[in-house]
């Protein structure tokens, strides 16, 4: 079995810890097994944490990452390790693959599935962006329909949040250009 087979494998065994944060773009829920993200998700009308009391050293490092992101500050969300046990083995390549998508560009669902090895499977990768459950880590918004049109996008608020966070992203790339 490869590492990072027996890794996710170690990881979907732990204990979850689950909570919410506050951050710019609202309040997020986080699942995590250990030091990895299994889920995330927007999460309106939840309560956020207080502290970080309890959290790992990693723990909190994950938590001021998606803070800092989410008030448009240029951070590496690839930084976060995730955790992809349950997908198909297609999924987990378009999700690895949009990963490499950097902030504030696009791709289209088609670009996207040539290069998780499958270019005649748009609509799967479509597919497989609306069972994303790492959302902003797994940048399911920087994936549009051919032509450049946004497409869809399953998180509260829809296409306006897609708007807002490719928005973020351009801007934060601006600042670190410049």
């Amino acid at each position: 079995m490869p590492t990072s087979t027996r890794r996710q494998a170690a990881n979907s065994a732990l204990t979850p810890t689950i909570f919410t944060i506050a951050t710019d773009l609202g309040p997020l829920e986080i699942e995590l097994r250990g030091d990895v993200v299994y889920r995330l998700s927007f999460a309106p009308g939840k309560r956020p944490r207080k502290s970080g009391a309890g959290l790992s050293a990693q723990q909190q490092k994950i938590v001021a990452l998606l803070q800092q992101y989410a008030a448009g500050e240029p951070v590496d969300l690839t930084e976060i390790e995730i955790d992809l046990s349950g997908y198909p083995p297609f999924a987990t390549r378009v999700y690895q693959q949009c990963r490499k998508i950097r902030p504030g560009t696009t791709l289209s669902y088609g670009e996207l599935a040539a290069k998780a090895g499958s270019p005649n499977a748009a609509r799967a990768v479509g597919s497989a962006m609306a069972k994303n459950r790492i959302t902003l880590v797994i940048p399911c918004h920087r994936v549009v329909a051919a032509g450049g049109k946004l497409g869809g996008y399953s998180a509260p608020e829809g296409l306006p949040l897609k708007k807002r966070l490719l928005k973020l992203e351009q801007e934060a790339t601006k600042t670190t250009s410049t």
